[in-house]
């Protein structure tokens, strides 16, 4: 099944791709900004790991996580950064 509109960047190269691929009846949005909520969706990932780049002990890193021998993960706290 075909969709019915597609949102990409301003990419000269997506609107000929986009109709030899999709076909013309397609809505072929191009803004960068529409395609924003879909990109800020990884955030969360980003704001806890931003601060742990700037961490210099030559120590190891502790796991933050743990996989049990019955296969169940585990989230252990996050140690305290300091910087």
């Amino acid at each position: 099944e075909k969709p019915l509109r597609m949102t990409t960047d301003k990419h000269p190269a997506y609107t000929k791709a986009i109709r030899w691929i999709v076909g013309r009846k397609v809505l072929h949005r191009q803004n960068q900004y529409l395609n924003n909520r879909m990109e800020q969706s990884h955030r969360p990932i980003k704001q806890r790991y931003y601060p742990m780049r700037f961490c210099q002990d030559s120590a190891p890193r502790q796991n933050t996580s743990s996989l049990t021998s019955r296969g169940e993960f585990h989230v252990l706290p996050t140690p305290p950064v300091y910087v």
